[in-house]
C-alpha cells in the first residue's frame, strides 16, 4: 500500500510540470486574445498576474505582445498611430516587424516613407534592400532621391542603373544632385557616369561633379579635374582649386601657383588654400591678409591653419557680427578658448533672435557661416531653416568638448543658467562623455535646478546613464510616470539631401518634453532588467494609448 502511494506521488510530481506548462500556455493565449480584441489594459493586467505567478517576466510572451501591438498599429486608420508604429517597428530591430517598414516604404505618405527608409537603410536584410528599391516608384521626388542615396551607401549592384534612370527623367536644374550619388557608389559603371558629368555642358553640373570627386577622395579622376582647372570659367577654377587641394595633387602645383595670382579673390583664396594643404604654409599669410580685411571665407579657412590664432583673436572682437561669428568658429576648431565670447552669441539666444546658415561663394568652393537676425520674421517662409540653424549650433557645441576642460565647463554652466533648452540634450550628452568628477558635479548641481524641468530631468537622465549612485533612477521613473499621458513622438524636420551638408523658467514645450520622454524610456530599455520592463509596461498600460505602438518596439528590443 505504501509502495502504491509513493508510485502515485512520484507520477503526480512528474506530471506537475506538464500541468503548469499547460496552464501557462492557456494564460498566454488569454492575454494575446485580449490584445487581439482590443482589451489592451485588461491584457496587461492579466500579464501582471501571470508575471507574479512565474516570479519573473515572460520574455517570449512580451515579444508576442509587442508584435501584436505593432501589427494592430500598422492597420490603424489613424495616421499618427501608423507613424508611431513605424517608429516602434524600426527601433525594435526585430525581423518579424520588418514587414511594417516594408509596407510603409511602399505607401504614399512621404513622412512615413522617410521614417521607414531610415530604418530600412540600417538593416542588412535583403528584404530591406528590396523595399528601398520599391521606393524608387514613389510619387515623391524626395523619397526617390533618398532611396537612391541609401542604395548608393549600401553599394547596391543596381544603384548606378537606378540613378541613371531617374536622372534622365528630371529637368536639367536638378542634375547637380546626382554626382554625389555616383561618387558614393564607387563602382566601374558609376565612375563612367561621373566622368560624363565632369564633362557636362552645364557648368553647375561640372562643378558639382568636381566637389563630389573631392569629397569622396576619388583620386582616380584627378586627370579630368586637372584639365578642368585650365579652363577660363571663374567658378570652375575656384572649384577645381579646392578639389586639387583636398586630393593632395602635387602635379597641379604650377597651375595652383598661377591661380593664386588671380585677380578674382575667391579663386586666389581657393588656390592659396590648396597650396597650404600641399605643404606651402607661407600661403597662410595671403589668407590672413584677406581675413583682416573682413573676408569671412578667408576667416573660415583659417580654422585649419595653426598659427593664425592671434589674427582670429583680434577678429573675434570686431564690431561686425558676421566677422565675430566666423572668427569664433575658427578659433573653436583650433581649440583656442578665446572663441568663447563670439561662440556664446551663436549658442545663447537673446533679443536679436539669431539663426545661422552656411553660405557659399559664387563658385560654391568656399564656405562660411552667416547669422540671420530676427529669424522668426526672416525665416517665416522657410521652416526648415530653423532646423538647419539648430543642427549647426549643435555641431558647434559638440566641438567645444575639445576646448580646455575649464572653458568647456564654464560654457556649459552659462547654457544651463540661460535656460538654453534646445541645446540642453546635446550638452548633457557631452558632459556624460567626460565622465569625470567636475562634469558629474555640474550635472548633479543642475539636476536640482528649480523652475527648469527640462534641465533637471536631462541631468537626471545623464546621471542615470552614467550609473551614478543616487536618486536618479527613481527621479527618472517619477518623471516618466507623470508625463506618460503626453504624446511620445514629435519628429524634428528631416534635412533634405541638399541641406544636410531666452525665456527663463518656461515650462516644457511638447517637442522638448517628447524628446526627453523617449530618451528616458530608451534609457530604461537599455538596462534590460525587470525594472526597465516594468516602467515600459506601466506606461503602455496606463499612459497615452497612442504611445503604446512606439513603446512596443522598445519592449521587444528590451527582451532580446
Amino acid at each position: 500500500m505504501a509502495l502504491n502511494i509513493r508510485v502515485l506521488l512520484l507520477s503526480f510530481l512528474l506530471f506537475l510540470p506538464r500541468i503548469e506548462g499547460e496552464e501557462a500556455r492557456m494564460v498566454s493565449n488569454q492575454i494575446l486574445y485580449r490584445m487581439h480584441t482590443g482589451e489592451v489594459s485588461e491584457a496587461f493586467a492579466l500579464y501582471r498576474e501571470h508575471q507574479k505567478s512565474l516570479g519573473h517576466h515572460d520574455q517570449e510572451l512580451l515579444q508576442q505582445i509587442g508584435l501584436t501591438l505593432l501589427d494592430q498599429g500598422s492597420r490603424s486608420h489613424d495616421a499618427e498611430i501608423r507613424l508611431l508604429t513605424i517608429f516602434g517597428a524600426g527601433i525594435s530591430s526585430y525581423e518579424k516587424a520588418l514587414y511594417i517598414l516594408e509596407e510603409a516604404a511602399g505607401g504614399n505618405n512621404p513622412k512615413m516613407q522617410l521614417v521607414a527608409l531610415n530604418y530600412l537603410a540600417r538593416s542588412q536584410h535583403d528584404r530591406a534592400d528590396d523595399a528601398i528599391q520599391r521606393c524608387l516608384t514613389s510619387d515623391s521626388l524626395l523619397i526617390r532621391l533618398e532611396a537612391l542615396l541609401y542604395l548608393a551607401e549600401k553599394h547596391h549592384p543596381r544603384a548606378t542603373a537606378q540613378t541613371e534612370a531617374l536622372m534622365c527623367k528630371l529637368p536639367q536644374d536638378l542634375l547637380p544632385i546626382f554626382p554625389q550619388i555616383f561618387a558614393v557608389i564607387g563602382d566601374e559603371s558609376s565612375t563612367i557616369s561621373l566622368r560624363k558629368l565632369l564633362a557636362h555642358p552645364v557648368e553647375s553640373v561640372r562643378i558639382a561633379a568636381v566637389f563630389a570627386v573631392a569629397k569622396c577622395e576619388r583620386d582616380d579622376l584627378l586627370p579630368q579635374i586637372r584639365n578642368l582647372a585650365t579652363h577660363g570659367e571663374i567658378t570652375q577654377q575656384e572649384g577645381c582649386a579646392i578639389a586639387l587641394g583636398f586630393l593632395g595633387d602635387e602635379h597641379s602645383l604650377p597651375r595652383l601657383q598661377t591661380l593664386a595670382r588671380s585677380h578674382v579673390t575667391s579663386v586666389r583664396l581657393a588656390a592659396c588654400h590648396a597650396l597650404y594643404r600641399l605643404g606651402r604654409k607661407e600661403n597662410r599669410l595671403e589668407i590672413e591678409k584677406e581675413a583682416k580685411e573682413g573676408n569671412i571665407f578667408a576667416i573660415a579657412m583659417l580654422s585649419e591653419m595653426p598659427g593664425s590664432e592671434e589674427t582670429l583673436a583680434q577678429l573675434v572682437r570686431s564690431h561686425q557680427l558676421q566677422i565675430r561669428i566666423n572668427a569664433a568658429l575658427s578659433l573653436l576648431k583650433l581649440g583656442d578658448r578665446r572663441c568663447l565670447s563670439g561662440l556664446k552669441e551663436m549658442l545663447i539666444n537673446d533679443s536679436r533672435d539669431l539663426a545661422f546658415e552656411r553660405m557659399g561663394s559664387h563658385g560654391l568652393g568656399l564656405t562660411a557661416f552667416r547669422a540671420i537676425p530676427s529669424a522668426q520674421v526672416n525665416l517665416a517662409d522657410d521652416p526648415l531653416g530653423f532646423e538647419v540653424s539648430l543642427s549647426l549650433r549643435e555641431d558647434a557645441l559638440r566641438e567645444t568638448i575639445n576646448l580646455p576642460e575649464t572653458s568647456f565647463l564654464a560654457l556649459a554652466e552659462s547654457l544651463f543658467e540661460s535656460h538654453q533648452n534646445d541645446l540642453i540634450p546635446t550638452l548633457t550628452d557631452l558632459l556624460a562623455t567626460l565622465h569625470n568628477d567636475p562634469a558629474k558635479a555640474l550635472l548633479k548641481k543642475y539636476s536640482q535646478k528649480a523652475g527648469a524641468p527640462l534641465i533637471r530631468h536631462s541631468c537626471n537622465l545623464a546621471l542615470f546613464n552614467m550609473k551614478e549612485e543616487g536618486p536618479y533612477e527613481e527621479q527618472l521613473r517619477h518623471f516618466i510616470l507623470h508625463q506618460q499621458d503626453q504624446e511620445l513622438i514629435r519628429f524634428r524636420p528631416a534635412l533634405t539631401i541638399e541641406r544636410r551638408d531666452f525665456v527663463a523658467g518656461s515650462p516644457l514645450t511638447p517637442q522638448e518634453q517628447s524628446r526627453l520622454l523617449i530618451a528616458s524610456f530608451e534609457a530604461f530599455a537599455r538596462t534590460q532588467n525587470d525594472k526597465g520592463i516594468d516602467v515600459l509596461l506601466e506606461a503602455m498600460q496606463n499612459g497615452n494609448p497612442k504611445n503604446r505602438y512606439a513603446l512596443a518596439g522598445l519592449l521587444i528590443r528590451t527582451t532580446f
